[in-house]
């Protein structure tokens, strides 16, 4: 007990301020005869530890004097001093090792398939967690590695959990990637709330500016979540393919404002298919898409056995300049009427 005491007596605490953070770093006595250059280092490290970014710097006393490297740290500086750390590059480390390091900030272990999939992403810049089962917690450390990573064009986290809970931190990471193409969170859990969420953010910062491609199929949505998809969907000037497969939607989704949304844009592809939108709602969808943008349109069981042909909606929707290739209506109940008006 008296030796922890004298050791803490005889401690020196530095202060070294960044832009952004104001680090505490303590120096024992064996270490307080070591140089500003370890000391240099121990900043740099820490901030590591903490930020996940590497600063190249020196350091300055307040008053702007730049110390010398080879100074030792006793003769110097005293307890309690404050230092500017003066960054004049900032390295990113590779993103498994930035990822391991936000897992040890977490109290998390790091997956294994998580990091061979960053590795993997660095080079190419997609990054697949597909069917991972990963709840927030365990896609936190991932966000926090993908802060800024300026390259990635495709993130796939379907298969997850991420949860109403999660879009805040999900959001978060997306309004540093400025180039993502592809964004599909399939099967995460995701309600009307946790589109209302992505809703907000695309309302107050500039971001998914490149999106070309959203995928949020089997998600209970529901038709409640018409009102914020709008949002979403009129935030996204190059979106050309959207995935709303199976979200638990019926005609009630088709709002005057979510139809001028569809019109809106440009859509390629379009999969409404596991909803019950019926006739009244495919033929709300036949009049606002565009005809010869629309390559891709999956309309597989969103009706029922019982309702009138819609064999003449869709013949109207593919003459006239229609550049449809691919027109999926498995489960729709067609009749024989239906499949010749499509085949004329």
């Amino acid at each position: 007990e008296p030796f922890e005491k004298a050791t803490y007596k005889n401690s020196m605490r530095v202060k070294v301020k960044f832009a952004d953070q104001t680090l505490l770093i303590p120096i024992q006595p064996s270490e307080q005869e070591k140089t500003i250059s370890w000391l240099t280092l121990q900043a740099r490290q820490r901030y590591f530890n903490m930020f996940l970014l590497l600063p190249s710097l020196t350091l300055s006393t307040q008053d702007g004097t730049v110390l010398c490297q080879s100074d030792i740290i006793n003769t110097v500086l005293l307890d309690s001093d404050v230092l500017t750390a003066n960054v004049s590059a900032w390295e990113r480390p590779r993103l498994e090792e930035r990822y391991e390091q936000a897992c040890r900030l977490s109290l998390n272990e790091p997956n294994k398939n998580v990091s061979s999939a960053l590795q993997q992403s660095e080079n190419i810049g997609h990054l697949p967690l597909t069917d991972f089962g990963l709840g927030l917690s365990a896609l936190q450390p991932v966000f926090q590695a993908l802060e800024g990573q300026k390259t990635l064009t495709e993130l796939r986290l379907n298969g997850n959990r991420l949860g109403d809970s999660g879009i805040v931190s999900l959001m978060k990471v997306l309004v540093t990637l400025p180039v993502l193409k592809v964004l599909m969170l399939d099967g995460n859990n995701i309600s009307a709330d946790g589109i209302n969420g992505i809703s907000f953010v695309l309302k107050s910062e500039t971001c998914l500016q490149s999106l070309t491609t959203l995928s949020l199929s089997h998600n209970c949505l529901d038709d409640i979540a018409s009102e914020p998809l709008t949002s979403v969907i009129e935030k996204l000037p190059e979106l050309k393919s959207l995935n709303l497969s199976s979200c638990g939607f019926s005609v009630k989704v088709f709002t005057t404002s979510f139809c001028d949304a569809l019109r809106g844009c440009q859509l390629e592809y379009l999969n409404i298919a596991e909803n019950q939108i019926k006739d009244e709602g495919i033929k709300h969808l036949l009049k606002v898409l565009h005809p010869d943008t629309l390559i891709s349109l999956n309309i597989s069981h969103t009706r029922t056995a019982s309702e009138t042909d819609i064999g003449p909606a869709l013949e109207q929707f593919v003459t006239a300049g229609c550049c449809l290739q691919e027109l999926c209506v498995a489960g729709c109940y067609l009749s024989t009427d239906d499949i010749n008006c499509i085949n004329r």
